[in-house]
């Protein structure tokens, strides 16, 4: 019976242990998840509330080596926008957002997204890839082919300047907007 209580105590000494450490990776990692913790964690002592991109706009700053470098931040979107999942990274010239990169992975095909900021338009390319066997088969680019592509232009706001609304892929955008802050300043 002791031995039992003995093992006991050992795991839950372990487990508590390895909490600490995880907590400790998890907060050196720019990661757009935890928005709650983020924002009170590192709430200043004025009386300002934090929101979820300030929370963001902070961590990328924080772990850029140089403004004058292109800071790279890598994020997903939370969400059902593929069965796979997704990846994407935004990148950052003079602490204001040029390029955003996503691609959803899906079991048919994948698709992938560009966002070119210029001035107040962002032109959009959504490129589709479909896959020529199932996901777990595939083992080249020769296994992958060129779907769908549809380009159009919008402003901040998700306006639609150029381009067929039929086809724009708006949602996204509207998402990356919660997540992405488009300037560190």
């Amino acid at each position: 019976m002791i031995r039992y209580f003995l093992v006991l105590c050992c795991i839950i000494i372990t487990a508590c242990n390895s909490k600490k450490t995880a907590d400790k990776k998890v907060d050196s990692i720019i990661s757009s998840e935890d928005t709650t913790s983020i924002a009170t964690h590192h709430q200043p002592k004025e009386d300002v509330k934090l929101t979820y991109l300030d929370s963001v706009k902070r961590n990328i700053l924080a772990n850029a080596q140089s403004s004058s470098e292109t800071i790279i931040y890598p994020f997903s979107l939370e969400g059902s926008f593929s069965a796979e999942g997704n990846e994407g990274k935004a990148f950052y010239f003079n602490n204001v957002v040029n390029k955003i990169e996503i691609t959803f992975f899906g079991e048919t095909g994948k698709a992938f997204y560009s966002y070119q900021f210029q001035n107040d338009t962002i032109n959009v390319v959504q490129q589709r890839f479909n896959y020529r066997t199932n996901l777990k088969e595939v083992k080249s680019e020769k296994d992958i082919v060129k779907g769908d592509r549809i380009a159009f232009t919008t402003d901040l706001q998700g306006k639609l300047i150029s381009g067929t609304n039929s086809e724009a892929d708006l949602t996204t955008f509207f998402e990356l907007k919660k997540v992405v802050p488009f300037s560190l300043k």
